[in-house]
């Protein structure tokens, strides 16, 4: 996703495992869905490294 506007980018690993994801599609108005392994397949060649941490 990022590379096709010539940015990098990383994925948080505690988005892998979900059946479907949703995040903002850049105008604060519009929600964009995607399955998991469609989500996979799109960020498969992006560094996954642990972002955030369950709060416990």
């Amino acid at each position: 996703m990022a590379g096709a506007y010539g940015l990098s980018g990383v994925v948080d690993d505690s988005l892998e495992g979900f059946d479907h994801i949703y995040f903002e599609a850049g105008d604060h108005c519009s929600l964009l869905h995607v399955t998991g392994r469609g989500f996979h397949r799109l960020t498969v060649d992006l560094p996954h490294v642990p972002i955030s941490a369950p709060v416990h």
